[in-house]
């Protein structure tokens, strides 16, 4: 009788410790989990944050200077950022008088990489005139403002 006893308060300690180790191993995982959606939220967050300062370019209606800034900021970012996953393209149509022709020209001026090309772009776009976004591209694998694009307002 005393075996048994003794058996049956042995049994019942690798019972108990078994349930102790169950419970800790599933408090980890729900911890585990918690972590994961925390971390989950705050990439959104950052996405979220990034996307609106290139959202607020998507205008029908802008200055030539709020498109210049938009190329100047993609640059920055793309300088920053040189994961391809994390580059943002700006394209714009605009139209320069070109002397040899006689009368205005198509010109496009655009973001690659950190660089905007042609390097005159500042002189390119007229700061007063006006443009609207025709564009804005979301990477659908990152949720991020891959591209924009911009042409000349015509009324």
């Amino acid at each position: 009788m005393e075996n048994a006893a003794k058996a049956l308060l042995i049994a019942g300690g690798v019972l108990l410790a078994l349930l102790i180790i169950s419970v800790m191993v599933y408090m980890f995982s729900q911890m585990k989990s918690l972590q994961q959606a925390q971390e989950a939220k705050i990439e959104e967050e950052q996405i979220a944050e990034f996307n609106k300062g290139f959202e607020t370019y998507d205008k029908k209606v802008m200055y030539g200077a709020d498109v210049i800034s938009v190329l100047n900021k993609a640059a920055n970012n793309n300088a920053k950022y040189t994961q391809p996953d994390r580059q943002v393209i700006v394209y714009v149509e605009t139209q320069v008088y070109d002397e040899s022709q006689g009368g205005m020209v198509d010109q496009e001026i655009y973001v690659s990489g950190a660089t905007i090309s042609p390097s005159n772009y500042f002189d390119l776009i007229g700061k007063t005139e006006l443009y609207k976004c025709t564009m804005l591209v979301h990477k659908a694998t990152t949720g991020r403002v891959s591209a924009l694009v911009f042409e000349l307002y015509n009324n």
